[in-house]
């Protein structure tokens, strides 16, 4: 038997198939929705890159084009959606707002072709600039679109918190002692009072989207009394938060929670169950419950469910805006911007 020498057509055969080709156009790209989670699902990409997500930015814009690379069987080994926003800059459509644009790739030929498409079909828009990121620093696709990227683009790096799960006691031990003695403080209230506290969780789809309008009507009063214009006082960026939350719902994917005083919801949160991963997404207090500090004793309440459960490894907050306020982390997960005009 003869071997074929390194590069010739016998080793050739063995290399995928694969085409890249770009679809423009929020119908033809919806047309491919369930192909474009399935391979961000196999990926293991975070639910800011499956397709509830992408499709809520979709929504909100009529100049996208997906690059994607299409396997031998026809099925997807690498996808990048892509937007030109109101400011002309372009970004992908997975991520926003501070949260990981990730693009999934199934190995590094996959990885080396969508960079090429991307690459490409930026130069081939009429733009602003622009702006990839936050992507996770240790995926295949993010390694590879920097590898590639002229030396005349910006790359901003960043660090999103995480509490990874450790061989510990209690869920207690993730805390600082003024952190302790704040729900220490706020249980204590409670008991005080004559009152009870329970903490409530669901992952029913339909529950999940009638309680909604509630977290955000707690959302929108909190920000008047900070003195703050909000995600909800934006009814275009509610109604994408809305949708998205509602879309990895029927994935099976988002949990709601809520503590209960007397039956009142003193403190809602959104959160999205992504084995290994437990991602908060967003909560929310009534400020009538402040003297009990409903927030953290809710949040305690998740970190603890996440320490028990052997399917997570990490509590996720999923940005990394403002870790001064978060309940505790003990790690970052780097993720980096690349940008250019």
């Amino acid at each position: 038997m003869t071997v074929a020498a390194e590069g010739a057509f016998g080793a050739e055969i063995l290399l995928p198939q694969r085409r890249v080709f770009v679809l423009s156009g929020v119908d033809e790209i919806t047309a491919l929705d369930r192909q474009l989670d399935d391979v961000a699902a196999r990926c293991g990409s975070p639910v800011t890159a499956r397709w509830p997500w992408i499709a809520g930015t979709l929504d909100d814009s009529g100049d996208c084009a997906a690059v994607l690379v299409e396997d031998d069987d026809g099925g997807l080994a690498a996808a990048a959606v892509l937007v030109t926003a109101a400011d002309g800059v372009v970004r992908f459509a997975s991520g926003g707002d501070g949260h990981r644009a990730a693009v999934p790739a199934a190995d590094d030929d996959a990885a080396v072709r969508l960079s090429e498409g991307v690459w490409q079909e930026i130069a081939a828009r009429s733009s602003d600039g622009f702006e990839l990121g936050p992507m996770p620093a240790d995926s295949i696709s993010t390694q590879v679109l920097l590898d590639s990227a002229s030396e005349s683009v910006k790359v901003r790096e960043s660090q999103v918190p995480v509490i990874r799960r450790r061989t510990l006691a209690t869920a207690s031990h993730y805390l600082t002692r003024n952190m302790r003695r704040t729900i220490r403080r706020g249980r204590n209230h409670v008991t005080v009072d004559g009152l009870e506290a329970v903490v409530r969780r669901s992952t029913d789809p339909d529950r999940i989207e009638r309680a909604l309008p509630h977290l955000a009507d707690l959302g929108r009063e909190r920000d008047r009394v900070a003195g703050r214009f909000g995600i909800f006082d934006d009814p275009a960026a509610a109604g994408r938060w809305q949708r998205r939350t509602i879309g990895l719902a029927r994935l099976g994917l988002a949990e709601m929670s809520a503590l209960l005083i007397n039956e009142a919801p003193a403190a809602v949160n959104v959160a999205f169950v992504d084995p290994p991963y437990y991602r908060v997404l967003e909560g929310r207090i009534d400020a009538r419950f402040a003297r009990y500090a409903p927030g953290r004793l809710l949040e305690a309440d998740l970190l603890e469910g996440m320490h028990d459960d052997p399917r997570l490894t990490a509590l996720d907050w999923m940005t990394s805006l403002a870790p001064e306020q978060l309940l505790a982390f003990n790690d970052y997960e780097p993720t980096v911007t690349i940008s250019g005009a």
